[in-house]
């Protein structure tokens, strides 16, 4: 709502047998999400494009979140310590390659 008591915007959920959000649908679109066995985020697309996936290792901490968005992909690596404390974050950017058809 903004200031005068005039709503702005409102939000649709969707969510899976299990209880996970697997949709936000607003006036911006729709953003989805998909989720492993194990009902971890795995993977993220919004309205614009952009996917963000997710990975784990064996004890459910995350290891890596890869944004990609128009043509760009940037992976954030995360590292633990043996009492699986978040230690510490590391971004890289890693550009994606596009490969142009010859026009037949």
């Amino acid at each position: 709502m903004d200031k005068n008591g005039e709503i702005q915007d409102s939000f649709t959920y969707t969510y899976d047998a299990k209880g996970n959000i697997t949709a936000v649908t607003s006036s911006a679109g729709t953003t989805t999400y998909v989720y492993d066995a194990l009902e971890q985020l795995i993977k993220e697309t919004r309205p614009d494009g952009t996917v963000i996936e997710y990975t784990y290792d064996a004890v459910g901490n995350r290891l890596t979140k890869k944004e990609t968005k128009g043509g760009t992909t940037f992976t954030t690596n995360y590292t633990y310590d043996d009492a699986d404390q978040l230690t510490a974050s590391q971004r890289d950017e890693i550009h994606a390659r596009r490969q142009r058809q010859p026009d037949e």
